[in-house]
């Protein structure tokens, strides 16, 4: 939804924007960073942000602030100089690499720490922070196996491989291609039983470039529509308020 009034700037609808600042927030992102990534105040992004008292921040905001904002990727990578960050992405990625039939033994000696230490992260409670030099390396070995399977050729890996999917169903972890954001979703998106319909006011308000927010039902139809209609993986994520990664991921699925 947009709204212009004479000789000012066209503005959108501030809902996207609220939620991306608040995905930006969770993977450690702090406010100040976010104003230095968009060029804008601290006190601005901090507009974006519900309060007790104010539980619907703003409605409207400036189509260009917009389009600043939403560039941002939810990427710890970007956190700056923070001690600790959240350690739900990196849980989450070795999650889905057992679940794939990588042992966690296996992925410890990768990453060079203790199989206990990395067990302990997997089940760890969802307040647990981490330095993020740990999240880089997690997030660095999943990109490398995600789609790649472990060693078989013993019968010992057999036996491991077949212990760790084991172990990730008794847990209830999911493996890569479940997730469309890894790091930002809340779970995992449902199975999709059919193309779920996607409002046409909506599409064509996506395809012309603005931000829309949709549930996660109709998420994936849009990302299959919008790429259909050439649009680029980076101008789908940015319409969605998602990461380039996360979309790739959904593609990744639809292909599979």
């Amino acid at each position: 939804m947009t709204k212009a009034f004479r000789g000012e700037p066209r503005a959108v609808s501030a809902a996207p924007i609220i939620a991306h600042v608040a995905k930006l927030r969770q993977v450690g992102i702090s406010y100040r960073r976010i104003a230095e990534l968009a060029e804008i105040s601290e006190s601005h992004v901090r507009n974006f942000a519900p309060t007790p008292s104010r539980p619907v921040p703003v409605s409207w905001v400036r189509e260009a602030l917009a389009r600043r904002i939403l560039a941002i990727p939810a990427s710890v990578e970007l956190a700056g100089d923070i001690d600790r960050v959240e350690s739900r992405g990196a849980k989450r990625r070795l999650q889905a690499l057992v679940a794939r039939g990588w042992s966690s033994p296996l992925l410890a000696a990768r990453l060079g720490m203790a199989n206990a230490n990395l067990h302990s992260l997997m089940v760890s409670p969802p307040e647990r922070r981490i330095r993020p030099a740990l999240h880089f390396a997690v997030a660095a070995l999943y990109s490398e196996l995600w789609n790649q399977n472990p060693p078989a050729a013993s019968s010992a890996e057999q036996s491991a491989r077949t212990r760790a999917i084991n172990s990730a169903v008794k847990h209830g972890w999911v493996p890569p291609l479940a997730w469309d954001d890894i790091d930002i979703d809340p779970a995992p998106p449902e199975p999709e039983t059919g193309p779920a319909e996607v409002d046409h006011v909506v599409f064509d308000l996506a395809l012309a470039g603005q931000p829309v927010t949709v549930a996660v039902s109709e998420r994936a139809s849009l990302i299959y529509a919008l790429s259909d209609a050439k649009r680029s993986r980076s101008e789908v994520a940015a319409v969605l308020g998602m990461t380039t990664a996360a979309v790739q991921a959904r593609l990744q699925r639809r292909a599979a």
